[in-house]
């Protein structure tokens, strides 16, 4: 092999073995970096966990709870907390630093406590009241809350004034500790209600009733042995009709208790229950006697109804599967049996749907199949087979006027059939938010298996009186209407061109002579309460009846009920980040050694170690610095900043650092390039000569 072969292999071997270092280097930095960036990169995510952790802690049910100062232990690293002092119970403020191999991430929080608001112990959303206390019947958390909103709409002043009756129930709840919240407006209950989600005492029963009660009694029931644990907290129980309670007989549970009519718990009779009672009635005259050992934490509220609303539901169908129904074309595509006349001007009509048909729940479709009873009516399974696979999506229209509509609906490819209310829209099968929320998602029509809406309450559906309104006969004007006069729509359209191809409105309707019959009915009522007769609520409160409020077993119901509950409102938020070289930066002493926090964790005592026991330290949970903060170079000249001089950013120079100490503690002056300053920095160098920094040197 010549000379010159030799040569060429030598300088390769020496090239290859050049780059091979350079490579390794290189690596090593990278794998430094890399280090680096996981240390800032987990130190947040500690800070943010115990973030959490702590927001967590202090949120009570009647507001924050202060958080001691401490160090915990996190995923390999470490939190710290410090609780402002200045904090209340209404508003916190609180820092928490998270730390991981020498990196800090710090997050400074204030937040505000904004209670729910609810009604209090006793809640009475009745048209009038009188009221019987034992002088040794208990209420208390709050005060008896009188809605005086049926009273004034149903014009009573002149025959039941609230003067005496207030006066009354003040007297009478005085007797229990408590006191009665006189004078409060009509005005004042959206934004004392506003938390729960709920108008009146009648939208908190349905909206307990919206998803199946999780047990069910059938009722009327009178209890005569013991009936205990019925229920969990965050459950409904129905009782669907009068309840008693009679002498030793005891009924225990937690939840949401409804009750559909009176509630009397005799003497010697036990009721207990932890959560909200809530009696409804639509009688003339409601009792709730509670004459026996009574102890309700929580909230007792009753609903009345003094007098029937009168009338009827009528259902309305229009459809036009090949055109669709539009402004041009209202009535659809005309009339089919039991008419043949096609000046009608819907499909189909149904006067008096809920007393012929013995029920306000439409079934438009049940298990794929037509409701017999109602499909003569409705036309709804007729026009699903007549879609048969072409998309489609089902809309609620006018859903002001709901009448506390429940529906139900199951489509193939759901786990299980949906039930909600008809004014929330369609959930999680919705299309969208905000308007879409009462479009379903498209489905092919014969995948449908079951339709249904079922009203709850005349008063709360379009109300539409023959000879009011501006209309002689209400079902022909909604019928020639394409808003259908407010009445709530229930409609399916067709995917492809988003036309409704079937629509069907249900409203509460009377014709002329129904609106006499019930005018007289009313008058008829109005002469009897003037006359003395039983009216209104009667709420007797017997010597061991104790009624106490407390937030919990309401906060328990939040979810079930759909209330906001207690808010906690985010004011603002600073975070800061130190890098593992600019805390080491920060701790490193003039004499070379490094401030950790030893055992931070359990106190914690500051001390001086070499920089070859520092990643031990770091990895048993030690921090970088002095346990209160302070660096450790707090009195020296050099920047805290880790950055490079100025002139580094316009040319590649040297540039003059004092080297930190070896073995032997003295530091060195050396001259070294832009590119390793801040390496150098982050190892405990300090920028400008030692003499500058006023170091001891080898040369000094």
């Amino acid at each position: 092999m010549g000379k010159l072969t030799l040569l060429l292999v030598g300088a390769t071997i020496l090239g290859g073995s050049l780059l091979t270092l350079s490579t390794r280097q290189l690596a090593g930095e990278s794998e430094k970096g890399l280090r680096e960036q996981h240390a800032d990169l987990l130190s947040r995510q500690i800070a943010e966990s115990g973030h959490a952790v702590v927001l967590a802690s202090i949120i009570g049910d009647a507001g924050f709870k202060a958080a001691s100062d401490k160090t915990e232990s996190y995923e390999g690293g470490t939190y710290r907390v410090e609780y402002s002092p200045a904090s209340t119970s209404n508003r916190a403020t609180f820092v928490v630093a998270g730390d991981y191999a020498g990196a800090t991430h710090t997050i400074e929080s204030t937040y505000e406590w904004d209670p729910m608001n609810y009604p209090g112990p006793v809640w009475l959303d009745v048209p009038y009241v009188t009221t019987s206390a034992h002088s040794s019947a208990e209420i208390s958390g709050g005060k008896v809350q009188f809605d005086r909103r049926k009273h004034d709409a149903l014009g009573l002043q002149s025959l039941a004034g609230l003067g005496p009756m207030e006066s009354s129930l003040g007297s009478e709840v005085a007797k229990t500790g408590a006191a009665y919240n006189a004078g409060m407006s009509a005005g004042s209950w959206p934004g004392m209600l506003e938390d729960l989600n709920v108008q009146d005492g009648e939208d908190l029963y349905q909206a307990a009733l919206t998803q199946a009660p999780e047990t069910v009694i059938a009722g009327p029931l009178v209890v005569t042995n013991n009936r205990s644990n019925i229920g969990e907290k965050d459950e409904v129980t129905h009782v669907t009709g009068d309840l008693l309670i009679a002498t030793n007989a005891r009924f225990r549970g937690e939840g949401a208790l409804v009750v559909d009519g009176s509630l009397e718990v005799q003497d010697k009779g036990v009721f207990e229950w932890r959560g909200i009672v809530i009696v409804r009635d639509e009688e003339q005259f409601l009792p709730v006697k509670l004459n026996g050992d009574v102890e309700i934490t929580g909230g007792l509220v009753v609903v009345q109804h003094a007098y029937p609303p009168g009338g009827h539901m009528d259902v309305t169908t229009w459809r036009d599967v090949a055109a669709g129904i539009s402004s041009s074309n209202v009535r659809g595509a005309g009339t089919s049996a039991p008419w043949n006349d096609t000046a009608f001007p819907w499909l189909q009509h149904k006067h008096r749907f809920d007393e012929d048909l013995g029920t306000r729940r439409v079934s438009y479709l049940n298990g794929g199949n037509a409701v017999p009873s109602q499909e003569a009516w409705t036309r709804f399974e007729d026009t699903i087979d007549q879609l048969g696979s072409e998309d489609i999506y089902l809309e609620f229209q006018n859903v002001g006027r709901h009448g506390y509509g429940v529906y139900t609906l199951d489509v193939d490819g759901m786990s299980e059939p949906q039930r909600g209310a008809v004014r929330d829209g369609f959930g999680a099968y919705a299309r969208g938010s905000n308007g879409a929320r009462f479009q379903t998602r498209t489905f092919a029509a014969d995948d449908l298996n079951d339709f249904a809406v079922d009203i709850r309450s005349l008063r709360t559906l379009q109300d539409r009186f023959d000879g009011q309104g501006g209309c002689g006969q209400w079902p022909f004007c909604i019928g020639e209407r394409t808003d259908r006069g407010g009445a709530l729509r229930v409609g399916i359209k067709k995917a492809s061109t988003n036309r409704t191809v079937y629509e069907s409105a249900l409203y509460w309707h009377m014709k002329a002579e129904d609106w006499t019959e019930y005018q007289a009915k009313e008058d008829a009522w109005r002469s009897q309460i003037q006359n003395g007769g039983l009216f209104g609520t009667r709420l007797e409160l017997g010597k061991k009846a104790d009624i106490a409020f407390e937030i919990r077993p309401i906060l328990d119901l939040v979810e079930r009920l759909g209330f906001d509950g207690n808010e906690v409102i985010h004011v603002g938020t600073e975070t800061s980040h130190r890098t593992r070289a600019q805390s080491l930066a920060l701790a490193t002493r003039p004499d070379g050694k490094i401030e950790v926090c030893h055992n931070p964790t359990s106190g914690g005592n500051t001390v001086a170690i070499h920089s070859d026991a520092l990643n031990m330290h770091l990895q048993h949970g030690d921090r970088l610095m002095a346990c209160d903060g302070t660096p450790a170079n707090a009195g020296a000249s050099t920047p805290a900043a880790l950055q490079a001089p100025p002139n580094c950013l316009t040319a590649p120079v040297s540039i003059a650092i004092c080297n930190k100490p070896g073995g032997n503690g003295l530091w060195k002056d050396r001259d070294v390039s832009c590119t390793s300053v801040v390496n150098h920095l982050a190892h405990g160098c300090r920028l400008g000569s030692c003499a500058l920094n006023g170091l001891p040197t080898t040369d000094s």
